[in-house]
């Protein structure tokens, strides 16, 4: 019974992870000099 639900187990997820890939392949970003790379909104006083 342990070797069944862990093979299942197994099973699940390699099915689980293998249907999360993520392709940022095409995302590309021109950086010009000076360019800030941080994503978080700054307050301006």
């Amino acid at each position: 019974m342990k070797k069944l639900f862990l093979f299942t187990f197994l099973v699940v997820l390699i099915v689980a992870i293998s249907s999360c890939s993520y392709d940022d392949s095409n995302d590309i970003d021109v950086i010009t000099p000076n360019d800030s790379t941080t994503t978080a909104i700054h307050k301006i006083n």
